[in-house]
């Protein structure tokens, strides 16, 4: 089972690989980026003990409290992946600056700042928190759950 070393190594490597996309295929940079958000979100359950087999293993972990604060940014991107990869839901139509802006901006960002919280870390593939509650918004009551 990888540990969190592992998990951070190819974090790392799939958020390079999103930076060395062309900006004119958005669609595998959105893919890239749900993949490093995966081996953040693993890095977590890794630390713990827990190593998620497959999609649905880690979709499981998110009932757990602890997870309940990224549901909704690894949503977002598994998303985005899924209609990169198969256009499940439609043609995919964002753009790169949507791209950057709101996956790798907004969600991907929570999901690091997260991590860093979690595992108690200084920085996390280059995000440093601003204070320790300012980057994690309070979830709203209309937020979907697992």
């Amino acid at each position: 089972m990888p540990d969190l070393k592992a998990h951070k190594k190819q974090a790392e490597r799939n958020l390079a690989f999103y930076e060395a996309i062309p900006d004119d295929f958005p669609e595998w940079k959105s893919v890239a980026l749900f993949y490093a958000a995966l081996h953040v979100v693993d890095m977590v359950a890794a630390a713990q003990g827990v190593h998620p087999r497959n999609h649905d293993d880690r979709e499981y972990n998110f009932l757990r409290p602890r997870y309940h604060k990224v549901w909704n940014q690894y949503r977002k991107l598994f998303a985005a992946s899924r209609k990169a990869r198969y256009l499940a839901g439609g043609q995919f139509d964002m753009n790169t600056g949507h791209v950057e802006h709101q996956l790798r901006g907004r969600a991907f960002k929570h999901i690091v700042l997260w991590a860093i919280e979690e595992l108690g870390l200084d920085s996390l593939l280059g995000e440093k928190p601003v204070s320790s509650k300012e980057h994690l918004p309070a979830r709203s009551k209309d937020a979907g759950s697992p």
